[in-house]
């Protein structure tokens, strides 16, 4: 799952065309909770109602959006 947040408005082209979008991903099954106050102060973890909301957005305000990876170096 992907969650994408902002302050900013997301709705304003113009924001699109200056901003830079980073990404941290969840693993659904292992890094959900029921409540923050099972991982007070930790930002490694999301409660179901936020994962719940993420979806409900990606579905009805959802915008596609192409990111390329970027290429780690080999050693």
């Amino acid at each position: 799952m992907l969650r994408f947040a902002s302050d900013i408005d997301l709705s304003n082209p113009a924001m699109w065309e200056h901003d830079e979008m980073s990404v941290k991903l969840f693993d659904i099954d292992t890094q959900v909770v029921v409540s923050m106050n099972e991982v007070a102060g930790s930002n490694a973890y999301m409660t179901r109602d936020q994962i719940g909301r993420a979806m409900f957005n990606c579905i009805v305000l959802g915008q596609r959006v192409v990111l390329n990876p970027l290429q780690e170096s080999v050693k």
